[in-house]
């Protein structure tokens, strides 16, 4: 489940939205992913939250990974057609500006970035929190956003959403 808060004007947007301590953010919205507007989804997934009229999504997940993991790093892929701009415990991921005409493919082959090790806080808390941009062309939300991060563990890579508790495998999807 995301913490998340629609925006008209990116104006209106908290400075602190991509920070682990941001107290603007406590009575945000829960939510699942995918972000989009229902009734203009072309990806081949129903929207699990509905993003109608709003031109800015800013969503916010938290998870934990076991002190003692031992891991290589991890990889985050985005779903979105047009702007996303995304962080991991502060550091910044990824900034698609827009111009990319991304279309109906779901998981982008250019929103794959790398998340080096040391970005992970071990035994602690973890952020990932993304900004989506709708650009209203058409006067429709085309927009949807989606994440997932999966930690390369060695040979074996495997997948579980973060919007469950995290199981013994140490991976996830967002």
């Amino acid at each position: 489940v995301y913490l998340y808060r629609a925006y008209d004007d990116d104006d209106d947007i908290p400075d602190c939205w991509a920070n682990i301590s941001c107290e603007e953010l406590s009575n945000w919205n829960r939510g699942d992913a995918p972000f989009a507007d229902s009734r203009n989804y072309n990806v081949g997934a129903a929207p699990g939250t509905d993003w109608d009229g709003d031109d800015y999504m800013v969503i916010r997940h938290w998870f934990q990974l076991p002190a003692d993991l031992d891991f290589n790093g991890g990889i985050i892929n985005h779903a979105f057609e047009n702007y996303v701009l995304t962080y991991i415990n502060g550091h910044k991921l990824f900034n698609e500006r827009g111009g990319g005409s991304h279309g109906a493919q779901y998981w982008n082959s250019d929103g794959h970035q790398t998340i080096p090790k040391e970005w992970f806080n071990l035994g602690g808390p973890n952020l990932v929190a993304a900004r989506g941009r709708d650009t209203g062309s058409g006067g429709q939300n085309r927009q949807w956003l989606d994440l997932e991060v999966s930690l390369d563990i060695g040979e074996e890579k495997t997948t579980h959403e973060v919007t469950v508790q995290i199981l013994p495998t140490y991976d996830f999807v967002l």
